[in-house]
């Protein structure tokens, strides 16, 4: 398990989070677990990505470090010189800049333009690069063969306390029925319940409230 943070002193913390848009506060809770001596790693559930990404272009350590795909941000369209020393920043004039001229009638092809999902494992833990990110697709990466570690079970065996915030009805639903579909409730399932378990949930109050 070389590959884990080293312990700073403090617990060592698996921060889960799932698919409520209270996932924007991660980072910074993450942070402030980390200014107080805990080392950290975060475990987001495919849907908490989605809120990550959208987080990750107003969040002042991930702006100090713009994702670039292609030699282009994956989030703001390329500048393009108006001839008059002014930049434009249109969408629309990104597209046919980046379009494709077809050899044969010369009519444009507009280019794809990249949305924040289309972008691999990779690009989106250097959105945050203070942060230690373990994805769904680590799980399986890590696995090739008989004798390989299992990752959840790895999480499980260096962490000391499991924290889930913000948890959403759906993944709540999930561990209620002992389903364990991604890395997230595989950590849950798998859990040492001497060791601390918090729950943090965040849904409509009526989601809420039609809870059993």
């Amino acid at each position: 398990m070389s590959w884990l943070p080293a312990p700073r002193g403090g617990p060592r913390i698996v921060l889960g989070c799932t698919g409520s848009v209270a996932a924007i506060k991660v980072p910074e809770l993450a942070r402030r677990l980390k200014e107080r001596g805990a080392s950290v790693i975060i475990v987001p559930t495919e849907r908490a990505c989605h809120f990550l990404r959208c987080q990750a272009k107003v969040d002042p350590v991930a702006m100090q470090r713009p994702l670039r795909v292609g030699g282009a941000s994956a989030f703001k369209p390329v500048a393009k010189s108006m001839g008059n020393g002014e930049k434009s920043n249109d969408s629309a004039e990104m597209n046919i800049t980046n379009s494709e001229i077809c050899s044969h009638c010369g009519s444009r092809t507009p280019a794809k333009v990249l949305r924040p999902t289309d972008l691999d494992k990779s690009a989106f833990k250097s959105l945050y690069p203070d942060l230690n990110f373990v994805l769904d697709e680590d799980e399986w990466s890590a696995w090739q063969g008989r004798g390989d570690s299992v990752l959840h079970i790895q999480l499980r065996e260096w962490a000391q306390v499991l924290v889930i915030a913000p948890l959403d009805a759906n993944t709540m639903a999930k561990m209620a029925q002992g389903l364990c579909d991604n890395l997230l409730t595989c950590i849950v399932r798998a859990w040492d319940v001497s060791r601390p378990l918090v729950f943090c949930p965040a849904m409509n109050t009526h989601m809420y409230s039609l809870l059993p």
